[in-house]
């Protein structure tokens, strides 16, 4: 049996038995929330769980979902596997949430829909797994959705940004997990197929007392530029090494990296000609919104991996029951999340006023079309998303500004383009 079949046939029982016992919705409407809180990216975490906090509050004050307030049950992962799937087990079997939010690591996020999601027959939104073999698991099941760009567009990306800044040589230094290993790929293969020149690619193990030894055999490569696909604890530590060994300036950072923490730990005045390309749009009415009330909520800047990401998904997660209404099975639950991202829709954005529009237009019998602080999230047969990127740079202050953006038409084009090639 393959792997599809093998989710195809878990979720379809999975389903089957939730949908047997469904009844009234109770209150409060749980949404499940597994994060590493603890572990290597904890630091990201912390930030994407002030954002889920947010999202909550705010549908809460808009009058909850399926007329119960939003409880958001949260457990920690620990970037953990085995960790996730005990966590999300609990949420499901203890505490009966019907829809999760999580992980934020592609490995972890494959071992939540694996074990659990998937078999008990519940959607499940991941704010920021970028994998590309998630699409195929989305498309058979039904069940799986991120407000992430797939690594095979955010690869692309990055290729193409390389190629307009003239990034010579590039050499790759890269986490070794799913997402690393993944979005290394395919940014070879399409600045390759662009004209450019990979040199050495590097994978690194999380967690190391030092990392000296890969950036040696990286500058002993001499590129032009390095592109750094990491996080921001061990990252920071990379750059430093890099910089002070003699490495290129020049420096290309995946998503993860534009953390003022990052910056911080490696010295604005060192990142001069450095260059953050993360999926996000330049500015919506949701992007505006959301990073006033961050702000205003944890007094600190709302830039940071993921949180506008995490935001969204719960937002949606919790419109998702209320358009489920009654109704509290998975399926019912991801028909509730096709009904609040339909592109026929009413449109809504973000915010207390927002969500109130969409209960309103979801009682009425309509859809809603939810822009949020990432955009338009408009889900295709396989969970993913269509999006912008954009690229950010240091201001006079030394703080993480956007300089330009890659619209979704730009990013369809050129990936057409490589595909005619």
């Amino acid at each position: 049996m393959g792997l599809k079949s093998a989710f195809h046939l878990l979720a379809v029982a999975g389903a089957l038995a939730v949908t047997s016992s469904a009844q009234a919705a109770e209150c409060p409407s749980k949404v499940g929330l597994v994060l590493p809180m603890t572990g290597p990216i904890a630091p990201i975490a912390q930030g994407m769980l002030k954002s889920a906090n947010l999202a909550v509050e705010q549908v809460n004050e808009a009058g909850g979902a399926a007329g119960c307030p939003i409880e958001l049950v949260v457990r920690d992962s620990q970037g953990q596997p085995s960790l996730a799937v005990d966590a999300a087990r609990q949420i499901v079997d203890l505490e009966g949430a019907r829809i999760i939010v999580g992980e934020a690591l592609s490995g972890t996020t494959l071992a939540v829909l694996n074990s659990v999601t998937a078999p008990a027959g519940i959607p499940l939104i991941s704010p920021t797994a970028s994998s590309p073999s998630f699409s195929a698991i989305g498309e058979e099941t039904g069940l799986f959705f991120r407000a992430n760009i797939s690594d095979a567009l955010q690869g692309l990306a990055a290729a193409q940004y390389a190629i307009e800044q003239n990034a010579g040589k590039v050499d790759i230094l890269a986490v070794n997990n799913d997402w690393g290993q993944n979005l290394s790929k395919v940014f070879k293969q399409s600045y390759e197929a662009l004209g450019g020149e990979v040199g050495e690619t590097v994978l690194y193990t999380p967690d190391q007392s030092s990392y000296r030894s890969e950036v040696t055999s990286l500058i002993e490569d001499d590129p032009d530029t390095l592109y750094l696909i990491g996080y921001v604890t061990e990252g920071s530590r990379i750059v430093r090494d890099w910089l002070s060994q003699g490495g290129s300036p020049k420096l290309l950072f995946a998503h993860n990296l534009n953390d003022a923490e990052f910056v911080k730990a490696v010295g604005a005045k060192f990142l001069g000609e450095a260059a953050w390309l993360t999926p996000g749009a330049t500015e919506t009415p949701s992007l505006e919104s959301f990073r006033a009330a961050y702000t205003a909520a944890n007094d600190e800047d709302a830039e940071g991996p993921g949180r506008a990401n995490t935001y969204d998904a719960v937002a949606i997660a919790a419109l998702a029951i209320d358009a489920a209404g009654t109704a509290t099975d998975g399926k019912a639950i991801a028909e509730g999340i096709r009904k609040v991202t339909d592109p026929e829709g009413e449109t809504i954005y973000a915010g207390v006023d927002g969500f109130k529009a969409a209960v309103e237009a979801l009682a009425d019998g309509k859809s809603v079309d939810y822009v949020g602080a990432v955009g338009p999230l408009r889900f295709d047969a396989s969970g993913d998303i269509a999006g912008s990127f954009v690229t950010w740079q240091l201001d006079d202050e030394g703080k993480l500004a956007v300089v330009d953006e890659m619209s979704v038409e730009e990013v369809e084009a050129l990936r057409s383009k490589l595909d005619a090639n």
